[in-house]
């Protein structure tokens, strides 16, 4: 039972007499429906119900009036629409005034909030990108925003979409405050974007409020941009190198967690699956260490993703020659380190010696004829050779085979020579069958050439 805490006491003659009221107040009381003190505010009608203890009822009639001057006696609870006040009191058989007193209805709240001013900072962007939206609520009918059930969504709906209990789960995303929220929102497709603003007063009175300029969206189809400054295009296996990388993406903007990059000899594109790629990025710039395995020319892949999803390969096309420690004990050690087909330094006590590799990596049985090395290799009608041949076997190795046929390896070579050398490394055992051959006489226009196979016992 609530009883008033504003009450007002006056003087309500009849029959043209007057006396003061010769009881307090609270003998007279006022229940609400709903309660004040079960909701602050309401937007339902208010019921009020007058009472006094039956004590009184047996010496006096209870009366009500709803503007203090035309009483009548009191028989049912009183329904307001709208806030007032109802007055009550208790008369004697003699007329006279008893006890007086007057309820107020304060918490009827039935107008809806303002229509929300909503700011977009701009009407077009990609996918990817982000609107601001600076939103800000009122109301009008003095319960105040209920900011905790306000709620927004950026949909392609154009028109309304209500605010009726069964769609409002549609309003996915709440707000912090009520004046000036700054919302940062973003689209993951096409088409054109409305901003809806669901406002709810303390009443639980609700109003949609549709944001008049749209915001198209397109689609970005552009990767992002990447640039690559090494710090050397030279080095050795015990040292390294740095790069400084930067990603760029004036559209949806770079997705740098997903963006990655690996270092390695493979001079051409290595695509854009992610699992090409071993390092990460933390920034849209960053210095990057590059530690090789081993001797050769080492590329730099970059793969750059963006918010929209575009990716890219970047290679960066100049490559690192990374040559091995000029301390290393002989031409054999360098060859047990290169583990990778490709074009090697590698430097003993001084000398440089320019190897082109073909590096197999499990035994293999060979028929037919085998040509290594390539033009790049051999001399010119102007020029020397310029590299020893290398075919490194890692495991046994057989040329030919009495079921297969017989087999013939050996250097490529035109009428000016082969290479500078050509050098076969067998890890395991090498077996030449009978009838095949490893061709050494092509000979090479150099200062000096060799012409050598090895084969190397565990």
């Amino acid at each position: 039972m609530y009883k008033i805490t504003e009450k007002e006491i006056k003087y309500l003659g009849t029959k043209g007499e007057s006396n003061e009221p010769t009881l307090e107040e609270s003998n007279i009381v006022f229940t609400y429906n709903p309660s004040p003190e079960e909701k602050e505010w309401t937007n339902q009608n208010v019921t009020v119900g007058i009472s006094a203890s039956s004590e009184l009822l047996n010496k006096a009639e209870l009366q009500y009036s709803l503007d203090g001057k035309t009483w009548q006696k009191y028989e049912k609870e009183y329904t307001f629409e709208e806030n007032g006040a109802i007055h009550a009191r208790l008369i004697n058989e003699l007329y006279e005034v008893i006890c007086v007193a007057t309820g107020n209805v304060k918490n009827i709240d039935k107008i809806g909030p303002n229509e929300a001013n909503i700011e977009l900072n701009k009407s077009e962007m990609l996918i990817g990108e982000s609107v601001t939206a600076t939103v800000t609520q009122s109301d009008m009918g003095g319960s105040g925003i209920d900011i905790t059930n306000c709620k927004y969504i950026l949909t392609r709906t154009k028109g309304s979409i209500g605010t009726t209990d069964d769609v409002i789960s549609k309003y996915t995303r709440s707000f912090k405050k009520e004046k000036e929220d700054i919302l940062t929102i973003k689209c993951s497709s096409t088409g054109t974007y409305y901003l809806h603003v669901l406002s709810v007063d303390n009443a639980g009175n609700r109003r949609e409020t549709i944001s008049k300029q749209g915001v198209i969206v397109d689609q970005d189809t552009t990767a992002p941009k990447v640039t690559v400054k090494l710090s050397a295009s030279s080095s050795d296996t015990k040292s390294t190198i740095t790069a400084d990388v930067e990603i760029k993406d004036e559209q949806s903007g770079v997705d740098i967690s997903k963006c990655k990059w690996v270092y390695n000899t493979v001079a051409t594109d290595i695509g854009t699956d992610e699992a090409n790629y071993t390092g990460t990025f933390t920034s849209e710039k960053e210095t990057l260490t590059l530690k090789p395995k081993g001797a050769g020319i080492y590329y730099l892949h970059i793969l750059a993703i963006d918010n929209a999803g575009n990716k890219k390969e970047h290679r960066h096309v100049y490559g690192v020659t990374i040559n091995y420690d000029p301390n290393s004990e002989s031409l054999i050690k360098g060859i047990e380190a290169i583990n990778e087909s490709g074009y090697y330094d590698i430097k003993v006590n001084g000398e440089t010696y320019k190897i082109h590799m073909y590096y197999f990596d499990k035994g293999a049985t060979w028929t037919g004829n085998r040509t290594f090395g390539d033009a790049n290799d051999v001399g010119t009608q102007s020029g020397n050779a310029t590299r020893m041949v290398v075919v490194k076997v890692n495991g046994d190795l057989k040329v030919g085979h009495a079921a297969l046929g017989n087999g013939s390896i050996g250097p490529y070579s035109t009428q000016y020579g082969g290479p500078k050398g050509f050098f076969l490394y067998v890890t395991g055992t090498l077996t030449i069958a009978s009838g095949s051959t490893i061709q050494n006489n092509a000979g090479a226009k150099a200062p000096r050439t060799k012409c050598i196979f090895v084969e190397k016992r565990k």
